[in-house]
This record gives C-alpha cells, structure tokens and sequence, in this order.
C-alpha cells in the first residue's frame, strides 16, 4: 500500500466515525487511490444522525430512510477526500440506481 493509500484509509475511517457509521458489519480499503467499502452500510445506535429524511415537497412528501441518506453522505464525503480517484460500493442492504440509493 502506497503512502498516500494509507492517508486516505486513515481519513476514511475518520469520516465513517465523524458520520456515525456501524463499522461493525462495514469493510473498507484503499488501492491506488480507489476507496472500497463492502458490506452492510447502518447508522450506528448511539449515534445522532443530522439528516431530515423527507424527499418531495407539499403533500406528496414520502419518508426516506436514514441508511439512504447516510449513504448519500458517506459518498459525498469520500469523493471529496484528497487522493481519492473513485470509490466503490458493495453495499448488502443498499443499491444504487443513478444518483439515488435504495434498499435492497
């Protein structure tokens, strides 16, 4: 593992927990700058989890749940990550479908 693989696996870990994941059932690695994280993506108990959970506006608003938007969390702060080339998802709960996450 290159030097700069090790920084970016260190700031990962450090965005998981500053995002309340449950690294217990969650794997993750960097190669060559590409962020891996593989198996089952949930909040994590004692956490407090920022998101509103609500998509659509009016009366035709519809509960998101939190693993979705945790999801799309998790992604925007791994991409932005410095070093990071991409970042692939192996989710067991989750699937993504274009800019969208959903259960599976």
């Amino acid at each position: 593992m290159a030097l700069d693989d090790y920084r970016i696996h260190a700031w990962t870990r450090t965005e998981l927990i500053r995002l309340w994941v449950d690294l217990s059932a969650l794997e993750y690695g960097v190669q060559n700058g590409v962020v891996y994280l593989r198996g089952t993506l949930r909040p994590h108990t004692l956490g407090w989890f920022p998101g509103n959970g609500h998509v659509g506006n009016g009366n035709g608003r519809r509960r998101r749940s939190e693993t979705c938007i945790l999801a799309e969390d998790v992604e925007a702060v791994m991409r932005a990550l410095p070093g990071v080339r991409d970042v692939v998802f192996q989710f067991d709960n989750l699937i993504k479908d274009g800019d969208h996450w959903s259960e599976r």
